[in-house]
């Protein structure tokens, strides 16, 4: 999130929806207030928590994903795919609609806790 919040904040302020999935809390939970106080007041910006995720990927504009190539280190620093490839494309998307479906909202998380790491955004 550090690495792209600005870059976040100034699409929400274009009136990018985001959908951010990222990985169930382990400790105090500081991402549903940077996300309040720092990116998006308000409802451009969705997240949940997601019990288990193999990949770090950003889909954009339904067009371009970046999928991590490791998920050993944070997203921002590891080496990454992107590609607008309609085929990884529509596997990306489908992998990212189940595990939305699947998730919990931040707000039902009952304690506010998370990892640093953005796991999976989508932008609309």
């Amino acid at each position: 999130m550090f690495f792209f919040s600005d870059l976040l904040k100034k699409s929400t302020k274009k009136g990018v929806h985001i959908n951010l999935l990222t990985e169930m809390p382990q400790e105090d939970d500081t991402l549903p207030r940077l996300v309040e106080e720092q990116i998006s007041p308000g409802k451009s910006l969705e997240l949940k928590y997601a019990n288990e995720l193999q990949t770090h990927y950003l889909i954009a504009d339904d067009k371009e994903i970046l999928i991590d190539t490791s998920t050993e280190t944070d997203f921002a620093e590891s080496p990454c795919l992107c590609t607008n490839n309609t085929s990884l494309l529509a596997l990306t998307q489908k992998s990212f609609a189940d595990a939305w479906r699947t998730s919990m909202n931040w707000t039902k998380t009952g304690s506010a806790t998370t990892s640093d790491k953005v796991v999976v955004a989508r932008t609309r």
